[in-house]
């Protein structure tokens, strides 16, 4: 009996230059995405089946945050100076797209992880791991979303045409916690202190970063702020979501381009280690 089935053959790819992996990479994205979708409806369903509050955690974390800085902010334990919003929306659209992109950053190890025993057994297309990444950080995006409009409606925040604009800058902040994850995901495979000391790096990072106060201009903060790409790219994003002024339009356009072209590098580099850390797992 003769298989129409495709023959694959696996051989060295020492002989293929970077730049080809780097392409054949980015070709199994989208080659990716009927198991990357499989994957993701597995851990949605693993991650609300036995909870009580269900989606409502995809929420709940921001808010309740929220409500603390709106506290400490009225009480005047924090002076955050103008917002030019009022203070709950601006603090609100922050945390969200903050967690958005750690969500986003944690994804591509995490599915890694959970995924172990599949990738010992069966050769899937790797890149299928970032695809289910991706879109459990939509799903988590979106409810995130149908919480947020309404806060912004009810404070007179002023949404237009022009809040249409958030929706790719958001993808932005999901790009740059995709290529931070990527970066991590084989040295973090191989030694669990870099997920330890990079969550720790995070929360310092939150308070480094204008999420919960609007950005400095000038000064040390200043420059700090110019150069942190989560405080560009976020700030960037919630100052249109909230119809606030764009500071620098220049200063996104510059990160983002480096965004890419780390990603582009850490996409190499995911090809080529994955192989190599999944034969140690099975030796």
């Amino acid at each position: 009996m003769q298989s129409d089935a495709p023959l694959i053959v696996y051989g060295p790819t020492r002989s293929k230059s970077f730049f080809s992996l780097v392409l054949e990479s980015a070709k199994d994205i989208p080659n990716g995405y009927g198991l990357g979708l499989q994957l993701a409806k597995r851990d949605i369903k693993a991650m609300y089946r036995q909870s009580i509050l269900g989606l409502a955690w995809a929420v709940f974390t921001p808010v309740a945050q929220t409500l603390v800085w709106v506290f400490l902010s009225n009480r005047g334990v924090l002076n955050v100076g103008d917002s030019g919003v009022p203070y709950a929306a601006f603090v609100l659209s922050g945390i969200m797209m903050w967690q958005t992109f750690v969500e986003c950053m944690n994804a591509p190890l995490l599915m890694f992880n959970n995924s172990r025993s599949i990738l010992s057994k069966i050769n899937i297309i790797k890149e299928s791991l970032i695809v289910a990444g991706f879109l459990k950080s939509v799903f988590n995006l979106a409810i995130k979303l149908l919480v947020l409009f309404p806060v912004l409606i009810y404070f007179e925040v002023g949404l237009s045409w022009e809040t249409l604009l958030a929706i790719p800058l958001i993808l932005s902040v999901m790009i740059l916690g995709f290529v931070i994850g990527i970066w991590m995901v084989p040295v973090g495979v191989l030694f669990t202190d870099v997920q330890r000391a990079v969550q720790t790096f995070i929360q310092l990072l939150f308070f480094l970063t204008p999420i919960i106060y609007p950005p400095r201009i000038e000064g040390v903060f200043g420059l700090m702020d110019k150069l942190n790409p989560a405080a560009i790219i976020i700030g960037t994003c919630r100052d249109v979501l909230v119809g606030r002024e764009v500071l620098d339009w220049s200063a996104f356009g510059v990160m983002m381009s480096a965004v890419v072209v780390f990603g582009l590098i850490g996409l190499g580099i995911y090809r080529v280690s994955l192989p190599i850390i999944i034969e140690r797992m099975g030796s």
